[in-house]
């Protein structure tokens, strides 16, 4: 693909005054859409794995494999495999099949949520279902990015971290354009991408202490919470922790997570718009004087 390729040089800080700028009297509807997208990804999985005996399982395969005599022989330590680990993985694979099923129409519904913040339209937190009017496609690039992803970080894990941040324009590609298949999108942001991998990296890297403090207070007050399970020896404390800590994670980072989203909206449009208009690159004007 031919065409000349805007390469951002504004510091992380701008595009995190005009995610602030944009987001002005919306940051309810944001909140909220975050929490839904993360409520019925992530903390979804907590509860199909604690439906399923994931949590149950795992807490007997510590117990049993902490219960082994040391040091261990490699004898034991097989049959403690086969009775354990085999039939913890083989449950967890609903968890697995529901992520792969609904992560791609989620995050399409919330980036174009983003997008539309972006661009002063109206948006409802509920728009974050509006992926699944185009599951195949959401589908798909889920699926494919996925594959791409796992494909580079077989040979380490900063191929895998390059390949990341290489086709990490492709939800927004997707959104932005009805016709734009998976195959597409990927190709395109890969291309949109050269030259600003690491001013995305850099983006993200300045909202790495909020998302460490929104661990922090899940871990604890998590750990808080539910210390009355683990005293009791309860056999689901350990999916009760999880399922806690999960939940107050969410809570914790969905203004993070809007906030971030939003940002990197502004990081995809001044990347694209150029390339789409055949126009100038955005200059480092405030949002409101452009």
């Amino acid at each position: 693909m031919n065409f000349r390729n805007y390469i951002v040089t504004e510091p992380a800080s701008l595009f995190k005054d005009a995610a602030r700028y944009y987001s002005k009297g919306r940051w309810k509807m944001l909140i909220a859409a975050s929490l839904i997208y993360y409520l019925c990804v992530s903390a979804a999985v907590i509860v199909i794995d604690a439906i399923t005996g994931t949590y149950d399982n795992l807490q007997a395969t510590m117990e049993a494999l902490y219960a082994l005599p040391q040091p261990v022989a490699p004898e034991q330590f097989l049959a403690w495999y086969q009775e354990y680990a085999g039939s913890m993985s083989s449950r967890s694979n609903v968890s697995f099949l529901y992520t792969i099923l609904v992560t791609g129409p989620f995050s399409f519904g919330l980036t174009s949520v983003f997008l539309r913040v972006l661009r002063f339209q109206p948006a409802q937190a509920d728009m974050v279902f509006s992926g699944f009017s185009a599951f195949l496609r959401a589908f798909l690039l889920y699926l494919v990015q996925t594959i791409f992803i796992a494909l580079w970080s077989i040979l380490l894990l900063v191929p895998g971290i390059i390949a990341y941040y290489r086709y990490s324009l492709a939800w927004y590609l997707i959104a932005d354009h009805p016709q734009m298949g998976a195959l597409e999108a990927i190709t395109l942001s890969k291309e949109l991408m050269r030259g600003n991998k690491l001013k995305r990296f850099t983006i993200d890297l300045s909202f790495l202490g909020w998302f460490v403090l929104a661990g922090l207070f899940a871990g604890f007050f998590g750990a808080l919470l539910t210390a009355g399970f683990l005293a009791a020896d309860s056999p689901h404390s350990v999916g009760i922790q999880a399922l806690t800590i999960g939940i107050l994670a969410v809570i914790a980072s969905a203004p993070i997570i809007s906030y971030h989203g939003v940002a990197v909206a502004e990081f995809y449009r001044r990347i694209y718009e150029p390339y789409r208009a055949g126009l100038p690159p955005y200059s480092s004007l405030p949002p409101g004087s452009r």
